[in-house]
Formats: structure tokens, C-alpha cells, sequence
């Protein structure tokens, strides 16, 4: 009898660890295949008959790095700088009760750049998946792809290569250059990846000022080289100010004075370049920061970063060459996307630069850089050009590669791992609906005899891109939701049911291990305390609204995530720009 009760205690703690640690310990199966020129995400598909002539494939690998893949580059160089801790409210101006004379408007030279230029510039609440640490938000930036909580095991490894598809690997592949300086942490990333580095070591945060001046030594030289198509500046300052001595101090006001005083040079820089039209710059916060300085939870001032995009071209089309329609739609569209997530640079930068996206990526384009007309493809009306329905071919161009390329990961990475079947098959349920637009698009289309059309057919082409363009995000942003429920919020249904399971089983031993003559007096309690852990474990599956929060800040399980995300996507929605 003895050997049997210690068989089942045995087996209990066995189930009851399992079904814990699966919901606790995340992990996400690591694609290791690579997007390429040759081949679009789904050749079957790649130039529907409503985008032909717009943006053509580029399947030549001789003139991909001169031309683009997938979509022709519109900026032939990037110069992505990293402010480390950038959060939006230091690059952002906000209302008066929350600003603060240690970190507001120290960054004066963006807001005047985007009072003076503001078809050449953009502001974005930048939005970080957690842990909100530098090594994954570097990942998540040059991947496209999400954390795992296992993953801040990477902060401690000697060597932390990314196998995974990311935008320098695209660029070395194309044999474009890559130059970096600044954090080290890069070159534990992509230490094979550079043309040329400058790494400084990151973990002395009481150094405030060695990295800065090492990168803006290097800068201005650099960019004015010839040999590089992705110029990357890391600055750790602002970052070692708030873990040291906090953002509400007079150490972090001179350091945003001192950003400040960088960036205004390096914009004056572009502008006065001979190819600055060709350049795009991206200053960016990998993270937030805390009230106290720190970093790596889930709270609003840990995730929210900053994004500023400038490129001495028209960057949307706000501006004066383009008509009120267009200018119409353009400034919606922008008004609907003034916060993304991080992930979203990705595919952004990568169709922008010519470059395939990323395999595993899971971020859709920011749409306001894609709204734009391509110069050869204007729809005539009655003699005249409909830009709106050019720049909206454009944007669901670029909307359905990304769709591809992330369905095209979705089902290589169901071949390897298993993913929720109910969320599954709801995107493809909106796959389906987004096929039976576009084939509203193609009868429409198929139906004329040349480009031109009469101005009666203007308000159902602008209809059907909209709503097509409308449920192209929405399958991206559901498909971002089921990558977040199932490696980013901890599964609570498994893990209460582990804690009630290793409970009963705790139980059981103390009822056996009494003896026969004390089981009969344990009995009553047994059956009492395994009635007070069932229900415990239930409750870890009871919505939040009902349910005291075991957790602080805890997210819904991933089943009850799944049906929450399913059936709100359930009814006809506004367009994403409305």
C-alpha cells in the first residue's frame, strides 16, 4: 500500500510541476530560415491584377542591391540612432501638470522640426514588448520577432548570436555595409555582421559619459563615408543617468541637453548632405524607464519609447505637392498610428530599404510611410489623376507582403511547434475575407479596358483599398496578439491548476503518512482544503473584472486572451484611419 500512495504522490508532483512550469517558464521554437529576393512570401499571390504596375517585384539579384526586392527602396541609406531609456514624454511635448524641468522640452530641436517640416517628420509613441531589457529590445528591433521570458538568461551568456532571420543579415546578404558604435551589446548580437564597429562596454552605469563621447567621435566621420547603407549609433547616457541617479535630477537634464545639441547637428547634417534625399534617419528609445530610473517590467513608462523619423524627402504626403484628398486620407491615417509597436520597424525599414522582411517577423508597416503615390502609378479619372487611389495601391501592396511573409512564418512555425488551433483558424478566416476584397478589386479592375477610369468609379475604388487596407491590419495585429498570448503573458490556467495539483497532493501525503488511525480525523479537513484549491485554480482562468488579481498586473490566460481577441474581431469594424 505504502509503494502505491508514493506512486501517485510522485505522479501528482510530476502533472503538477508540468502543467506549472509550461505556463510559467515561455518558450518560442527558433525559425532559422531566411527570406530572399527570389522568392516573395507567396509567389501564388505576389502581383494580384487590382496592384499591377505597382511597386513589381524585384527578382534580379544583381540589381537587388541597387533597386530593392519585393518593393522598390525608397531610401537608399538609414541611420538608425539608439537613445538607450529614450521614453516618449522626453522627446514629447505634454500637458503642463505632468512636465517636469528635468526632462521636458529637452529635446526641443524634434518638436521644431515637425512644427517646420511636418511632411518630412514623424513622432511616434514607441511601444516595447517586455522584458523591457536592452539585449531583447535589440532582438525585437532587428527581428521583428517577441521575448520569451527565458530569454533574460541572454543578458548573462558570454556569446548571444541571433539565428534568427534580422535586417543586417538582409543587408550583408544584398553585400551593403553595415557601420555600428556605441553599446557592446550589438556586437554580441551581429559581431560578424558589421563593415566596421565601434563597440564600448555597456555595464558600468555609473559611467555617464565614455560611450556618448565614443559614438558622436565616430558619427559625423562616418557619415559622410561612401560604403555604408545602415549607419548605427547606440547612446547609453541617458540610460546610466536614470538607473544612477533617476530621470526627476539635474544629471538627466544635461544629459537630454547634451542628445539634444547631437541631434540638432546630425539634422543639419542630412540636410546639407548632397544625397540626403536618399537618407532616412530613425532616432528611437529601445525602452522606457521608471519614476526611479529602471527598467525591464511591463509598466507604462517601461514600454513607452520614442520613435522620430526625418528624411530630408517628403516622408508623407501632407504636404503642399499633394492634393486635399490625398492630404485627406494621409493626415487620418497618421492620426490613427501615433503609437506602434516596436515590432513594426521592422517591416517598415525593410520594404523602405529594398530589403526582404524578416522570416519570423511579426510587426506590420507603420501605414503612414506607405500612403504615398508611387511616382508611375496614377489612376486616371476623366483625364486627370486619382493620387489617393495611387498612394492606397501602394499601401496595400506593402500591407499584403507583410501579411504574407507573417502567415508564410505563422505556418512554418506550426510545422514545428504547436500553436492554438481556435486563434489558427480565426486568422484565416480573415485571410479569406481580405481574398474576397481583393477579388471585388480584381472584377473592378479586370472590367476597364485601359487605366482610365470615369470619376463615378472613384468613390468604390477608394472604398474597397480602404477596407481592404482596414482588414489587412487587422489580420496583422490579431496575428501580433496570438504571438503575444502564447510567448509574452504567462499562461495563469496551467499555473493555478499546478498550484491546486501540487496542493492535493500535499494533502494526500499528510492524510497517508498519519497512519490508518489518523486518516478518518484528517478526512474532513482533506475534503475541505481540496474544495478550497479546486476553486483556487479556477479562478486563475475567471476574468480579471470578476477575480482579485493574484498577480500584480496579471494578464488574462491565454484561452480566455484567445476568446476575448476572437470575438471582438467578431462584428464590422471603422476603418484603422476613421
Amino acid at each position: 500500500m505504502g509503494h502505491r500512495v508514493l506512486a501517485v504522490l510522485l505522479a501528482l508532483h510530476a502533472a503538477a510541476l508540468y502543467l506549472f512550469t509550461t505556463g510559467f517558464f515561455l518558450t518560442r521554437f527558433e525559425v532559422s530560415d531566411l527570406s530572399s529576393c527570389q522568392v516573395t512570401p507567396s509567389e501564388a499571390i505576389s502581383n494580384p491584377t487590382h496592384l499591377r504596375g505597382v511597386h513589381e517585384d524585384v527578382r534580379d539579384p544583381d540589381d537587388a542591391a541597387t533597386e530593392g526586392c519585393w518593393m522598390p527602396r525608397r531610401f537608399r541609406r538609414v541611420v538608425f540612432v539608439v537613445i538607450d531609456a529614450l521614453r516618449f514624454d522626453f522627446a514629447a511635448a505634454g500637458p503642463s501638470t505632468q512636465r517636469s524641468a528635468f526632462y521636458s522640452d529637452r529635446l526641443p530641436v524634434l518638436n521644431e522640426t515637425l512644427a517646420s517640416e511636418p511632411e518630412h517628420a514623424l513622432l511616434l509613441k514607441f511601444v516595447a514588448d517586455p522584458p523591457t531589457m536592452t539585449m531583447q529590445r535589440l532582438k525585437g528591433l532587428t527581428t521583428g520577432s517577441l521575448p520569451t521570458f527565458l530569454d533574460i538568461k541572454d543578458n548573462m551568456a558570454a556569446s548571444s548570436q541571433i539565428v534568427e532571420d534580422n535586417l543586417l543579415r538582409q543587408l550583408r546578404a544584398q553585400q551593403r555595409g553595415v557601420v555600428f558604435m556605441g553599446d557592446d551589446t550589438w556586437d554580441a548580437l551581429y559581431a560578424r555582421e558589421f563593415t566596421r564597429k565601434f563597440a564600448f562596454d555597456s555595464f558600468n552605469v555609473k559611467d555617464l559619459h565614455s560611450v556618448d563621447r565614443g559614438v558622436t567621435t565616430h558619427l559625423f566621420p562616418e557619415l559622410h563615408k561612401p560604403d555604408w547603407d545602415l549607419l548605427i549609433a547606440h547612446f547609453l547616457g541617458v540610460d546610466h543617468v536614470g538607473h544612477t541617479h533617476g530621470p526627476s535630477s539635474v544629471f538627466m537634464a544635461e544629459k537630454l541637453d547634451e542628445m539634444n545639441g547631437v541631434l540638432k547637428k546630425l539634422l543639419q547634417e542630412l540636410k546639407d548632405m548632397p544625397d540626403g534625399e536618399d537618407v532616412l534617419l530613425a532616432v528611437l528609445g529601445d525602452h522606457g524607464m521608471s519614476a526611479d530610473g529602471n527598467h525591464g517590467g511591463a509598466s507604462d513608462d517601461e514600454t513607452g519609447a520614442a520613435l522620430f523619423l526625418y528624411s530630408k524627402a517628403s516622408l508623407v504626403a501632407t504636404g503642399g505637392g499633394a492634393d486635399d484628398e490625398l492630404r485627406e486620407y494621409a493626415e487620418r491615417i497618421i492620426d490613427s498610428s501615433r503609437e506602434v509597436p516596436q515590432v513594426d520597424l521592422v517591416p517598415t525599414l525593410a520594404l523602405l530599404s529594398g530589403l526582404p522582411i524578416p522570416f519570423g517577423n511579426l510587426g506590420s508597416v507603420i501605414p503612414s510611410l506607405f500612403f504615398v503615390p508611387a511616382p508611375t502609378t496614377q489612376t486616371a479619372v476623366g483625364g486627370e489623376e486619382s493620387s489617393a487611389v495611387a498612394a492606397f495601391q501602394s499601401l496595400n501592396r506593402a500591407l499584403r507582403l507583410n501579411l504574407d511573409q507573417v502567415r508564410r512564418y505563422l505556418f512554418r512555425y506550426s510545422s514545428e511547434s504547436k500553436l492554438p488551433e481556435r486563434a489558427y483558424d480565426h486568422l484565416e478566416k480573415l485571410f479569406v475575407d481580405i481574398q474576397n476584397v481583393e477579388k471585388q478589386l480584381e472584377e473592378l479592375h479586370g472590367s476597364k479596358t485601359s487605366s482610365a477610369y470615369s470619376k463615378a468609379d472613384i468613390p468604390l475604388l477608394l472604398r474597397l483599398h480602404e477596407d481592404l487596407a482596414k482588414q489587412q491590419q487587422n489580420y496583422l495585429r490579431e496575428a501580433l496578439s496570438l504571438g503575444r498570448s502564447i510567448w509574452t503573458q504567462f499562461d495563469l490556467c496551467s499555473m493555478g491548476w499546478g498550484m491546486a495539483l501540487l496542493t492535493w497532493s500535499f494533502i494526500v501525503g499528510i492524510a497517508f503518512t498519519g497512519g490508518p488511525a489518523n486518516a478518518s480525523s484528517v478526512s474532513g479537513s482533506w475534503r475541505y482544503l481540496c474544495v478550497v484549491t479546486t476553486v483556487g485554480g479556477l479562478l486563475f482562468i475567471c476574468p480579471a473584472s470578476v477575480n482579485l488579481p493574484l498577480f500584480p498586473a496579471a494578464p488574462l490566460s491565454r484561452a480566455l486572451g484567445s476568446w476575448a481577441s476572437t470575438s471582438s474581431t467578431s462584428t464590422p469594424q471603422e476603418p484603422f484611419w476613421a
